[in-house]
């Protein structure tokens, strides 16, 4: 059986290594991992992050019929407080710097 997990994995490490900064180490796979992971209907993606502290995570979707791998990557940009005390007017945001 195939190692999904793995292959996201390995996605992500390369994608990292091709474009990352002269100045920036290496990842290895010992420093990616899984968050979340979905296998349905033959396709499956996982939600991956780093030991990176740049807030990057990184989504790997699998699409069977095409056979095709997509690689999305996102950098957190906001932090929004909900509060549950259920007022719904109260919408807090930090916009302290993300580190």
């Amino acid at each position: 059986m195939h190692d999904h997990q793995l292959t996201a994995r390995i996605r992500v490490m390369n994608f990292f290594n091709d474009f990352r900064l002269e100045n920036v180490p290496e990842l290895t796979l010992d420093s990616i991992y899984i968050v979340w992971f979905c296998y349905t209907l033959k396709n499956w993606k996982a939600l991956v992050n780093t030991v990176m502290p740049d807030g990057t995570y990184y989504e790997v979707t699998y699409n069977a019929e095409a056979d095709e791998t997509y690689l999305d990557v996102y950098t957190k940009a906001y932090n929004f407080v909900i509060s549950d005390n259920g007022n719904d007017d109260q919408l807090t945001l930090d916009l302290t710097e993300v580190e």
